[in-house]
């Protein structure tokens, strides 16, 4: 699993900066880039904070994490039927380019979902 991968891929594709992530989870830049890098996993209860500031469930980013390699084997041909589908209806329905930064300085995002 490559949840380095995502929480950094979407922290850019938003235009944030890893100060900006750090200062809204309360942890430190050294502490993020190892996880970005994938020498650290971040804890659940960081994940949630990652989580709102992205405002993605913490569900959408462990799946978009998740490798074949992590699929059980008894499960891993309807993953990987399945897999692009997946990924489609979770970037569909949270759309990650669809933030404003506020005056106040904090970032909000105004996402919708077509369920």
């Amino acid at each position: 699993m490559k949840l380095g991968n995502v929480i950094k891929k979407i922290r850019i594709n938003l235009d944030m900066s890893q100060e900006d992530l750090c200062k809204k989870t309360g942890i430190n830049q050294a502490y993020l880039s190892q996880i970005e890098n994938n020498l650290k996993i971040p804890s659940m209860v960081l994940l949630d904070r990652i989580s709102i500031v992205y405002c993605v469930p913490v569900f959408a980013l462990l799946i978009l994490a998740a490798e074949d390699k992590d699929i059980d084997n008894v499960h891993l041909d309807k993953w990987l039927q399945n897999r692009a589908t997946i990924y489609e209806l979770i970037e569909d329905t949270f759309s990650f380019n669809e933030w404003i930064y506020e005056s106040t300085n904090r970032w909000c995002c105004m996402h919708y979902t077509k369920w």
